[in-house]
């Protein structure tokens, strides 16, 4: 039985749903759900959408040229790629039209950034250390 990974999913799932809870409470209180945030988050679902399913055909190739990879590690690449290219669109989409001072914009840049970032070391250790 692998602890810390099971460790990892509930604190995991926890924090997300801490998030979203929290996000959902102050967009509330701030009128953050009108017609352009819907906008932006329909292009963010279709955008991830897409790039979710390139990489299903990319690691169809992988499989078809004969490496083997487990039903663990694709679900994960691909639950991984869905999640960041979609923080990473609708983040972007958001910097496009909400951000108007410098600070707003370098904010909005420094999270994008950072999504890229984390989601290609989530990859990458995905790729390296799953069996």
């Amino acid at each position: 039985m692998n602890i810390g990974g099971l460790i990892g999913l509930l604190l995991g799932t926890l924090s997300g749903v801490g998030y979203w809870f929290f996000y959902k409470r102050m967009a509330k209180k701030k009128r953050l759900y009108d017609e352009v945030y819907k906008s932006i988050q329909h292009q963010a679902f279709l955008l991830s959408w897409y790039i979710t399913l390139a990489t299903v055909f990319i690691i169809l190739v992988i499989v078809l040229l004969g490496v083997s990879l487990s039903a663990l590690k694709v679900i994960t690449i691909i639950f991984i790629v869905q999640l960041y290219s979609f923080a990473s669109v609708m983040s972007y989409k958001s910097l496009r039209i909400y951000a108007e001072t410098k600070g707003e914009r370098q904010l909005q840049i420094a999270s994008l950034l950072l999504f890229i970032v984390l989601g290609t070391a989530f990859l990458c250790i995905t790729i390296l250390y799953i069996n």
